[in-house]
């Protein structure tokens, strides 16, 4: 069975190990080819089988562009010429404007398709114009998948027919997250992490602000990975962390360490006690969609959470017994939940063996990857 997987840009980004973990634990009958525009860390997400545009000569580049430039272009001049290459049986667009592109091609070739939206394609694209072509696209394609209920009951309200839309759960490699249960005693230095690109919804200023409240009764040491885009509006978040981190008072006890390979990042978490990771709905509308990654991984990993009630976290994080949960935007929330988590860190061992059971149970990146196999496999046959 051959599947086109379709990159809205590039293969890969770093903040998008999960989707590399999602591709390549697809089982053997499954022979996956990748179409991006541009590659991107080859080193860390090697892929055999790459199809990427910036490969290609100048002249078909060029000629490309051009067909691109033409009303009925949808930038997928060279993506078509990867479908006739590939032949797939199915085409797996990966974010909803990459379906909306490929909704004709894949028609072209006979292939079923499948979309997958994350998050930033839910919220915040249809009020920037996306809307009324996801109207078009949803009856051209044949199925949509989407990490929780939340998101599912999004992309219907956006004019998707329910029963085209699945809940299919993110999965993470279990293998290379060993469950590692924090323990923490009154009077330790409590180690916190924070790890996400510096997006307003990710919550950050929130978090840190929280923290702040705590630097008087708690010897804090807080880690934080990650960073903004390279461009003005990433400078400008940037410049809201950086204030937050001012007006917090905790000083140098905030390590910024930047962006990290995927390796580093779980190396520092294995040191820290507890995962912070208070996402909100941005200005602009942007929000998770369904669940930071990053979060499902530091439950499989033994360590503790305080998050919110943002989208599908809820659907990960049971409140009070795999973790806690504040408000979206509210501080004294996240100081209490901090506040609960400590009180109860002789409760621990039971909630995190809860919360990696959990993960172990829905977010199994090989069982994920067999039940991502089987809706290409009946879309198929549906096809066929």
């Amino acid at each position: 069975m051959r599947v086109l997987q379709v990159m809205p840009e590039f293969w890969l980004e770093r903040t998008q190990s999960w989707l590399y973990t999602q591709i390549t634990s697809l089982p053997t009958q499954v022979e996956s080819h990748v179409a991006c525009h541009r590659t991107h860390l080859l080193d860390e997400f090697p892929f055999p089988r790459l199809h990427c545009r910036a490969d290609e000569s100048i002249w078909r580049r060029a000629w490309w562009a051009a067909q691109d430039r033409l009303p009925i272009g949808r930038h997928s001049a060279y993506r078509r010429y990867v479908a006739g290459r590939v032949r797939p049986d199915v085409v797996h667009s990966h974010f909803g404007p990459t379906g909306w592109g490929m909704a004709n091609i894949a028609r072209a070739h006979g292939a079923a398709h499948l979309v997958t939206f994350y998050g930033l394609d839910v919220n915040y694209l249809p009020r920037a114009g996306w809307a009324a072509r996801y109207e078009v696209m949803f009856p051209a394609i044949d199925r949509v998948l989407c990490e929780g209920p939340h998101m599912r009951r999004c992309v219907i309200d956006l004019g998707c027919p329910p029963d085209k839309v699945h809940v299919h759960r993110l999965g993470v490699d279990l293998q290379r997250l060993p469950f590692q249960p924090r323990q923490w005693r009154p009077g330790q230095p409590l180690r916190v992490l924070l790890a996400a690109s510096f997006r307003e919804k990710k919550g950050l200023s929130w978090a840190i602000r929280a923290l702040g409240r705590l630097r008087n009764e708690l010897q804090l040491e807080v880690s934080v990975i990650g960073g903004p885009a390279d461009s003005p509006e990433g400078r400008r978040k940037a410049a809201i962390i950086g204030e937050a981190i001012g007006e917090s008072g905790l000083g140098d006890r905030v390590r910024l360490l930047g962006f990290r390979t995927h390796a580093e990042l779980l190396a520092i978490a294995y040191q820290c006690h507890l995962f912070l990771a208070p996402s909100v709905t941005a200005q602009n509308g942007d929000t998770e969609g369904g669940a930071p990654v990053t979060l499902i991984e530091m439950i499989a990993a033994g360590m503790p959470v305080v998050s919110s009630r943002h989208c599908d976290i809820p659907d990960i994080v049971e409140h009070g017994l795999t973790g806690f949960l504040a408000p979206e935007r509210d501080i004294d929330g996240i100081v209490d939940c901090v506040h609960r988590m400590l009180a109860a860190h002789d409760k621990w061992p039971q909630m995190l063996a809860t919360g990696r059971a959990h993960i172990e149970a829905h977010h199994d990146a090989r069982r994920q990857a067999v039940a991502l196999a089987s809706h290409y496999a009946s879309l198929r046959a549906i096809s066929c």
